[in-house]
């Protein structure tokens, strides 16, 4: 079972400092426990995925020469984490998104060019992506419980 106060943990990935930096407070304000760890490189979040208890990742589609879709598969396929993921898109791009759904990405946003209502929108996402893993995990927890009084 999850403890209720315990703090989530969230990469962000992206190189533009504005966004990170908007969105990290947008996010941290009036929720305690999250917090939110930039980073500007899929390296650096590989490695702190290693390193840490991660409960969600943020990671822009572009990343230098690399892209989001490749730390995607990292972590679904090569780490099996299932924690959310969700893919943050400068631009709309149709073939990109499906490929991103079909890796198993949580959700792909598309950041606006309104920096504030981007910030909060994904505050929101956030929020509702972190209660339905905890669902998700309690309903696996129970239904492993009851798996188990009934083979007794």
């Amino acid at each position: 079972m999850m403890a209720v106060n315990k703090t989530k943990k969230i990469v962000l990935i992206d190189e533009d400092e504005e966004f990170s930096t908007q969105a990290k407070k947008a996010i941290e304000h009036d929720n305690n426990h999250i917090e939110i760890i930039v980073l500007d490189s899929k390296e650096n979040a590989l490695e702190k995925i290693k390193e840490s208890n991660l409960h969600g990742i943020i990671s822009n589609y572009n990343l230098g020469n690399r892209d989001g879709l490749e730390l995607l598969k990292k972590i679904r396929i090569g780490r099996q984490l299932n924690i959310p993921f969700i893919l943050l898109m400068d631009r709309v791009d149709s073939k990109t998104r499906l490929k991103a759904l079909k890796l198993d990405a949580n959700r792909v946003f598309h950041k606006k060019k309104n920096l504030e209502l981007s910030c909060q929108i994904l505050k929101e996402i956030i929020k509702q992506e972190l209660l339905d893993y905890k669902t998700k995990k309690e309903l696996e927890h129970h239904r492993k419980r009851e798996i188990h009084m009934v083979g007794l």
